[in-house]
């Protein structure tokens, strides 16, 4: 169990360090309302994850348990990771920290704001319905152990948002575009793997 926790964990690390919109918008809260106030917005952007995993594993454990769909599950989760992750790699866009504002909307504003903000975000659904047919694949539909792996996995999110929420004005000026990019390379690669496994495990399992 301790090793499916910290197997969570590092798809955590993987969604914690990517530099997206909702990075700025969260940095920028911290700012302009401070740390108790972001505290809010980083509640919605949990509470937003939370709400697509439990969709997405309500849809997909069913699904798994029959073997006709077992091998599209893990061919379309495969290749959503693989191509998420290929287009991060390769990213060289640039966010505009100036337009990422929260409008001075405070408390339960900023939670409802975090958590539309985020379930908004097209990549957001498309990254947790691969990461949910990983882990079901991975521990063969499995609840308890799907349960503890996305423990892990929301753990982990849940206290880097809070430490970047924090840290907000001392880190905001290391991340420069090279930096971002850099940081977009890694976290392209390490969610182009998860997807690499899948896609082996259906053609292992042919």
């Amino acid at each position: 169990m301790i090793f499916t926790f910290f197997h969570g964990a590092l798809l955590g690390i993987l969604l914690s360090i990517f530099v997206g919109p909702i990075f700025f918008v969260l940095i920028r809260t911290s700012i302009n309302d401070g740390f108790k106030n972001a505290l809010f917005m980083i509640l919605g952007i949990f509470l937003s994850d939370l709400g697509c995993i439990f969709l997405c594993y309500m849809g997909l454990v069913q699904a798994f348990a029959d073997p006709a769909y077992k091998k599209w599950i893990l061919l379309g989760g495969g290749i959503i990771l693989t191509v998420t992750g290929f287009i991060t790699f390769l990213s060289k866009k640039e966010i505009n920290q100036n337009k990422m504002d929260t409008g001075g909307v405070r408390s339960v504003g900023l939670l409802i704001k975090g958590f539309l903000f985020n379930v908004t975000t097209p990549t957001v659904l498309l990254f947790w319905i691969g990461a949910v047919g990983f882990a079901v694949s991975s521990y063969q539909g499995d609840r308890n152990m799907v349960i503890i792996y996305f423990v892990g996995t929301l753990f982990t999110v849940l206290s880097i948002d809070v430490l970047k929420a924090y840290l907000a004005s001392k880190i905001r000026n290391w991340f420069t575009p090279k930096v971002m990019h850099l940081i977009n390379k890694i976290t392209g690669a390490g969610i182009l793997i998860f997807g690499i496994i899948m896609l082996v495990r259906v053609y292992l399992n042919r």
